[in-house]
């Protein structure tokens, strides 16, 4: 393994060093106040990190560590002190440390610690990058959910992700998949809110060849397309209650047949699914079948609105600018103060998804270099508009009730039409509004029965 040794203490230093080699490791010593420590973290492809407690003056090796995580370096970490007093300790596990070694240490002490990391492959590593798409967040509110991508990462059970829409369930799905030993293999997404019951077994589990007349050729299933990989179904609680106890029958077996199959074939992947209800939610649903739950939820990973997580809004919108610099060959150089305090005071119902965005609308719409209150003030209140408007459709529809939509429609245009002759007293000029014939607009003001102004 490359091993980082941070140590004010050259004798240290050298002590660990000596130690590891011997067991054919190889080791950089660092003191911790390096201007250009993470580039060399990226340059020497660090797999564990040995770090004293106490470096010089001020600095601590909590503060090495907050710096590299800041930096998206999740690197396994090994803490050295004298001082293992409790709230040490507690700081040490807030970090996300769990081995510390007392000083003074022994060469068995060191070697003890740093095989429990020997056998963990860069692939099992949680690197917490997906292609050019990063998984932001400050470690003081995203730690749970780290520390779970990883412990998931290094499982095969079923895996349940739940948060509200934009937060981030596709994309904590993939990094769990990339950062398993089924990396190489295929991930397949299924958006489950798509897909009909009668077509459940067809789409999920496949046709043979010549199932149907039609239809000679076969279908191969989403199952069956997973192998060994990860098979993610996004939105699981929008399946009907059929498809779900087909599905929960699946996972049981973790066998299928295809449509006109005469063979069983076993599943070797691994489900991952998500929702945007959470387990008590599901199990007070009577839509959802409850034995489904208790399935599909061996691990959970529950994922945080952005309204609970201000903190992260500076890191993401920074990261939304770059990757749409590289995307479209814009060259902002980042987001004013004023901004992003315009930001954190938002209410983001749409959550991540929302930002991202808010941060591309004004990159598009804004001829400067950089992103101003004035263009996000513009942007926010245009979406307050929008919002108004889907409140007020809400409100209808619930007024009309599913089964009345119709009739909504109905009693909309002609309120529509109504309220534009009231005003411009013209079936010419409402026409061209409304971009219809002064016929077609005849037809619907006699089949509403508005009664119009003489001078009409």
């Amino acid at each position: 393994m490359n091993i980082a040794i941070i140590d004010d203490q050259e004798d240290i230093q050298y002590a660990v060093e000596k130690i590891l080699k011997r067991e054919g490791h190889t080791c950089y010593g660092f003191y911790g106040n390096e201007e250009d420590l993470i580039d060399a973290f990226k340059v020497f492809d660090i797999d564990l990190i040995i770090i004293d407690m106490m470096l010089e003056k001020s600095l601590t090796g909590l503060n090495v560590i907050q710096n590299l995580k800041e930096h998206n370096f999740n690197i396994p970490t090994v803490m050295i002190t004298a001082y293992t007093t409790p709230s040490n300790l507690i700081e040490a596990s807030k970090a996300g440390i769990t081995d510390i070694i007392q000083k003074p240490f022994s060469a068995a002490d060191i070697i003890e610690v740093v095989n429990r990391y020997r056998d963990d492959s860069k692939v099992n590593r949680l690197s917490l990058l997906q292609d050019d798409e990063e998984f932001i967040g400050s470690f003081e509110t995203m730690k749970e959910v780290y520390k779970n991508i990883g412990i998931a990462s290094n499982s095969s059970e079923n895996l349940f992700i739940y948060g509200k829409t934009g937060t981030g369930k596709d994309l904590v799905a993939k990094l769990v998949h990339k950062n398993s030993q089924r990396a190489n293999e295929p991930f397949v997404a299924v958006n489950c809110s798509t897909i009909p019951e009668n077509l459940f077994e067809k789409l999920m589990f496949g046709r043979v060849e010549n199932y149907f007349k039609k239809e000679a050729s076969k279908h191969i299933g989403y199952v069956q397309q997973c192998g060994r990989g990860t098979l993610y179904l996004d939105g699981v609680c929008n399946l009907t209650p059929q498809s779900q106890l087909k599905l929960l029958r699946f996972l049981e077996t973790k066998s299928y047949y295809p449509l006109g199959a005469s063979q069983e074939l076993h599943f070797k992947g691994r489900v991952i699914t998500s929702s945007t209800k959470t387990p008590k939610e599901l199990l007070e649903d009577s839509n959802f079948t409850n034995d489904l739950y208790y399935r599909i939820a061996t691990l959970e990973i529950a994922l945080p609105s952005l309204n609970e997580r201000k903190n992260d809004i500076r890191k993401l919108a920074n990261h939304f600018i770059r990757v749409y610099n590289k995307e479209c060959n814009l060259n902002y150089k980042g987001i004013e103060e004023s901004a992003i305090k315009i930001l954190e005071n938002h209410t983001f119902n749409g959550n991540i998804r929302e930002l991202k965005n808010i941060i591309y609308r004004a990159m598009n719409t804004s001829s400067k270099s950089t992103i101003t209150a004035i263009t996000l003030q513009k942007i926010l209140e245009k979406k307050l508009e929008n919002n108004l408007l889907k409140e007020f459709c809400i409100q209808l529809i619930e007024e009309y009730e599913t089964q009345n939509l119709d009739k909504l429609f109905h009693d909309l245009e002609k309120e529509i039409i109504t309220i534009l002759l009231q005003k411009y007293h013209n079936i010419s000029k409402v026409s061209k509004l409304l971009k219809v014939s002064r016929n077609t607009l005849k037809d619907k003001i006699r089949r509403y029965g508005i009664l119009l102004d003489e001078n009409a």
